[in-house]
């Protein structure tokens, strides 16, 4: 029964919720121009959707536990959890805008630009191919079912 309320919970959240703090932000950089706000919307929602869902993919093909980890996980919790950037400004855009007389602008930065390749580069090469942690051999030993993973050589 939990997992009902914590599914409705999260759809309220993801349908509900999200939207309505994202699109106030969001509207600032469309601009009233009905011709130009598809471009804008998909420059600010789908590129970043389809960046982030690579990048995750990236780090995952990198899991030293193979490419099913990678399809049920990295693709599924990229793609699938992030999908509101992609589906959703489409719901909205044909309303009538209520943005200043200009978009507001987003410029482009060298060095975030540079910044956010090292952390591109940092997150796919340690967090995809993951991080071991050493578990002393006394909390091993204590788990249910260790005797049986200790069993096993390795």
């Amino acid at each position: 029964m939990w997992r009902i309320g914590l599914s409705v919970a999260g759809a309220v959240l993801y349908f509900g919720v999200a939207p309505r703090l994202i699109v106030p932000g969001l509207r600032l950089f469309l601009g009233p121009d009905p011709s130009a706000r598809p471009g804008r919307v998909r420059r600010l929602t789908l590129l970043p959707y389809l960046v982030g869902g690579a990048t995750f993919v990236a780090a995952g093909l990198l899991n030293p536990h193979g490419l099913g980890l990678v399809l049920i996980s990295a693709v599924a919790a990229s793609f699938g959890g992030t999908s509101l950037l992609a589906w959703y400004p489409a719901v909205w855009l044909g309303r009538a805008p209520v943005e200043p007389a200009a978009a507001v602008g987003v410029q482009r930065s060298p060095g975030w630009i540079a910044l956010g390749l090292l952390t591109l580069l940092l997150f796919v090469g340690v967090l995809g191919p993951g991080i071991r942690l050493a578990v002393p051999r006394d909390a091993a030993e204590s788990r249910p079912g260790a005797a049986a993973a200790s069993a096993r050589p390795t």
